[in-house]
């Protein structure tokens, strides 16, 4: 249903119904281009978003979640060394990864098997698994994850999922 043109309210809600269904993620200069706005207001709409968690995603730790050891996996033996030295491996849960050797060892074997798990590592009773999306060339573009709750899916159950999710990335 169309919302009656004319008030702030209104147009800020038509544009987020267009770019919620666009149906995935979009840059603002590609949401710029979909909704015909001015370049600075694009950017400004979507910097506000952004801002309130409202839209483009939420940074998480590198060191605990499935798609962050995905894509330390991804990195070269010398660039993922030097990232995880970095990095501030705090304990989140009582499961997550807090020495970097481990965390090198554990990264080593994601990039070997293409698969990332996280066992209760950033969130206490949560699961994730993640697989690489890539290119037909092998390039890495992104990953495809899947969280749930421990009380409706054990981590042993959740793994029977992976030949769907790599045949979706």
């Amino acid at each position: 249903m169309k919302r009656e043109r004319g008030s702030t309210i209104n147009r800020v809600l038509d544009r987020l119904d267009t770019i919620a269904g666009l149906g995935k993620p979009f840059s603002a200069t590609e949401i710029n281009e979909v909704l015909n706005l001015p370049k600075a207001t694009a950017h400004r709409f979507c910097a506000n978003f952004e801002a309130q968690g409202n839209l483009l995603g939420t940074p998480v730790p590198l060191h605990c979640t499935a798609s962050g050891k995905l894509y330390l996996s991804i990195l070269s033996k010398k660039k993922r060394t030097s990232i995880v030295a970095k990095l501030n491996l705090t304990a989140i849960t009582g499961k997550t990864i807090t020495d970097k050797d481990p965390l090198l060892k554990e990264v080593g074997i994601i990039r070997k098997n293409k698969l990332s798990i996280d066992d209760e590592e950033y969130f206490d009773g949560i699961i994730a698994i993640a697989v690489p999306i890539t290119g037909s060339q092998g390039r890495f573009y992104s990953s495809l994850a899947f969280q749930a709750p421990i009380f409706r899916l054990t981590l042993a159950d959740a793994q029977q999922y992976i030949p769907r999710l790599r045949k979706a990335a």
